[in-house]
């Protein structure tokens, strides 16, 4: 059934309706309903040139590797042991600040959920009078020599 027939039927049925009603009901524009009522033929659809296909990145999107960077806290802290020195250790506070900022809890997670990290590059040390000691970070040839002068 073409367009015409379709507002030709809907105007035998609903001859009060106007035409913003029959324009909802079969789809079809004003001037095409217009045309019909003086009895001419409505005029063509007009075809709107198909749109190239969108190839770049959407304005509002974010890429996966900004995401990771941002959440993959295990991941920063491996790129952060990276950058120390050989024969330097920092302490945690530091270095959770350098990879989660103020995020203590999503740090805690991260060493947590990935015990092999902070056992090769986490040692408690008591440097000061403290009753616990503080952990310190760096490379695990740094970390196994603490350990061992802190064991003797």
């Amino acid at each position: 059934m073409d367009l015409a027939e379709k507002i030709k039927r809907c105007l035998e049925r609903h001859p009060d309706w106007p035409n913003s009603r029959i324009a909802k009901s079969t789809g079809a524009r004003h001037d095409a309903i217009e045309a019909v009522r003086r009895g001419e033929q409505p005029p063509p659809v007009p075809v709107s040139a198909p749109l190239p296909p969108n190839t770049s990145t959407p304005p509002a999107s974010v890429s996966l590797a900004a995401v990771r960077e941002r959440f993959d806290i295990a991941a920063a802290i491996t790129r952060a042991l990276s950058t120390v020195k050989r024969g330097t250790l920092l302490p945690e506070e530091e270095l959770c600040r350098m990879t989660a900022g103020r995020d203590r809890s999503r740090f805690r997670r991260a060493i947590e959920n990935n015990p092999d990290l902070a056992r090769a590059h986490r040692v408690r040390l008591r440097l000061d009078d403290s009753t616990d000691g503080k952990f310190f970070w760096g490379h695990e040839t740094d970390i196994a020599e603490a350990v061992r002068l802190r064991d003797m």
